[in-house]
């Protein structure tokens, strides 16, 4: 991935007890953007939130499962994104809950890759 402007920034909200087939919604949607090619994929989980059809959620000391929001962040192309983004939205849609899913543009200022 170059620095040049072209880049999108894709966000995927949900919860951390949000499932796709048995596993937790997060991880299906960041092996996806690595079966895609997405350049990187960051996974984020809140400390509280709520969305359109749920109470304000933060995690509780008597809870058995820990409900908070997370947040998927994708950064590549554009052409990159709108491939990521086609193979996730029927997975979306499938959500009994339902999800947020938002794209911007993004200046990408560097993108050092780490030594070997």
């Amino acid at each position: 991935m170059n620095t040049d402007n072209n880049k999108k920034l894709l966000k995927v909200y949900m919860s951390s007890t949000d499932k796709y087939e048995h596993e937790p919604l997060y991880e299906v949607l960041a092996r996806k953007a690595k079966a895609c090619g997405v350049a990187g994929v960051t996974v984020s989980r809140g400390i509280m939130g709520y969305g359109t059809s749920s109470e304000l959620i933060s995690p509780s000391f008597w809870e058995i499962t820990e409900k908070v929001a997370v947040v998927l962040e994708a950064i590549d192309t554009a052409s990159m994104i709108e491939t990521y983004k086609e193979a996730i939205l029927p997975i979306a849609q499938a959500q009994p809950k339902g999800c947020l899913i938002t794209e911007q543009p993004v200046d990408v200022v560097m993108c050092k890759k780490g030594g070997e």
